[in-house]
């Protein structure tokens, strides 16, 4: 594969990660060595880095595995996000829906207490009538 220096770095330079350099002819010899394809599989020339077809296909590979490891680590940050959003509305209505039961258990003791009392008075108010 006849690939030049500008397409391979743009495309692989993932696998050389933060070391990458600004001149793109050292950039490709280091993905390549990266990638552990030996020096008889390699060669540069003066505008193109040369590949054998068994160490092109390591190469992309490589570049797919990487890609799949932060496509990966993307769907974990978004899925962690959405499901961080889920807990926290379904937490607020249980906690309303708590509120709401508590503020109805009262009601219906208050209720409970009112009739005790008025039936306490009225049979102490009968009880001094007599």
């Amino acid at each position: 594969m006849r690939i030049t220096f500008d397409e391979f770095v743009k495309k692989y330079r993932c696998i050389a990660g933060l070391e990458c350099t600004t001149d793109n002819k050292e950039n490709s010899i280091l993905i390549v060595k990266k990638t552990g394809i030996p020096d008889s599989e390699w060669q540069t020339g003066t505008t193109k880095i040369f590949l054998k077809q068994d160490a092109y296909a390591k190469v992309q590979d490589l570049y797919k595995e990487i890609i799949a490891e932060k496509i990966i680590c993307i769907q974990k940050v978004v899925r962690g996000y959405i499901y961080r959003k889920k807990y926290v509305k379904v937490k607020k209505a249980a906690e309303v829906l708590n509120r709401n039961i508590k503020m109805y258990i009262y009601k219906e003791k208050y209720k409970k207490q009112k009739e005790a009392i008025v039936k306490i008075q009225a049979g102490t108010y009968i009880t001094k009538k007599k």
